[in-house]
């Protein structure tokens, strides 16, 4: 499914899609669509993609809808300090870091 949360902000779920190696050929697949120019009215235009990732796994299936959006924003954020077109995935310790340094 994808849902649009507002703005340039998407999220795409994915059902049985755990395995991080499957989610990061995905995600680049993704980026490497996105990055192709797209022709429109005589001119050309080129948008970039940064992708956050968080994984639902039996063990967190209590968690709410927001809390693993907080997550994916935590990602995302993470891949915009990458640089352009990337894509970086949950971790705890780096969102808890975050945190410390916005205080």
């Amino acid at each position: 499914a994808v849902i649009r949360l507002g703005g340039d902000e998407f999220v795409l779920v994915f059902a049985n899609l755990k395995d991080r190696r499957r989610l990061s050929i995905l995600s680049e697949r993704i980026i490497e669509e996105l990055q192709k120019p797209i022709f429109f009215d005589n001119q050309v235009c080129h948008i970039s993609a940064s992708i956050g990732i968080t994984t639902i796994t039996a063990d967190r299936l209590n968690n709410s809808a927001e809390n693993f959006l907080r997550e994916a924003d935590h990602a995302l954020y993470q891949s915009k300090a990458n640089g352009k077109s990337c894509y970086s995935f949950y971790e705890p310790v780096e969102a808890v870091l975050s945190e410390l340094k916005h205080m």
